[in-house]
C-alpha cells in the first residue's frame, strides 16, 4: 500500500507531497516532490518518476514510514515553536541500523532544501551484539554513540506539535473505486 502526505517542509502556502513507498527493513521509502518556477519536481534523485530534479535534490531516498509509532521512529515531525521539520531518516535490521537527523526548510531562494543534523550508525555481529558504533562517519565509544542518540530522541521527544503534526496522510489501496473521492475529501476540495 502506498500512502500520500501534505507537508509545507519549507513554509509558505504550497506543500510538499511525501509519496511513502514499499521500503526495506523496518522504514518505507520515503519521496519528496515540491513545486518550484511553475513546475512539480522530485527531491529526491532516485525516486524522480521522470520528473525534473529540484534546484537542491539529494541523491537517494529517505527512510520514512507515515506515522510516529515511538518518539524515536522514521518519521517526519514539525517543531511549532522554531518553525521547522525534521526527519529522522532510520532504517535498519538485525545488522545494521541508520539514522540520519535532517531539518527542512527554505534556501535564501525559497527553495526546499534539507540540512543534515548527525548521522549515525550501529552495526551488529552474527550474535546480534553491538559490534561497531559511528557517528558523522566516525568511530566512537559504544558510550559516545548511546549518549548522542539518547540526546537526540529526547529532542524529538519534546519537539513541539509532535503528537499531532500538521501533516494529512492518505493511503492508496489497488483498485480504489473511490479514490477520486477519496483525494477530493482529503484535500477539502468540493467538486
Amino acid at each position: 500500500m502506498t500512502h500520500l502526505a501534505l507537508a509545507t517542509l519549507r513554509g509558505g502556502p504550497v506543500p510538499e507531497l511525501i509519496c511513502y513507498l514499499p521500503g526495506a527493513g523496518i522504514s518505507a521509502a520515503a519521496a519528496v516532490f515540491t513545486f518550484e518556477e511553475g513546475e512539480v519536481r522530485a527531491f529526491n534523485a532516485e525516486c524522480s518518476f521522470g520528473l525534473p530534479l529540484a534546484k537542491n535534490a539529494v541523491e537517494g531516498c529517505f527512510w520514512a514510514n507515515p506515522e510516529i509509532s515511538v518518539p524515536y521512529a522514521a518519521a517526519f515531525r514539525y517543531d511549532e515553536a522554531q518553525g521547522f521539520w525534521v526527519l529522522n531518516s532510520a532504517n535498519g535490521s538485525n545488522r545494521d541500523r541508520s539514522s540520519r537527523w535532517l531539518r527542512f526548510g527554505a534556501d535564501r531562494c525559497g527553495y526546499l532544501a534539507c540540512e543534515q543534523l548527525i548521522d549515525l550508525d550501529l552495526w551488529y555481529d552474527d550474535s546480534e551484539q553491538e559490534n561497531s558504533w559511528k557517528v558523522n562517519g566516525e568511530d566512537v565509544t559504544p558510550e559516545e554513540y548511546h549518549a548522542i542518540e539518547k540526546e537526540y530522541s529526547v529532542w524529538l521527544e519534546n519537539l513541539n506539535g509532535q503528537e499531532d503534526p500538521p501533516i494529512g496522510v492518505i493511503s492508496i489501496r489497488d483498485r480504489d473505486e473511490g479514490l477520486l473521492e477519496r483525494l477530493a475529501d482529503w484535500l477539502g476540495y468540493e467538486p
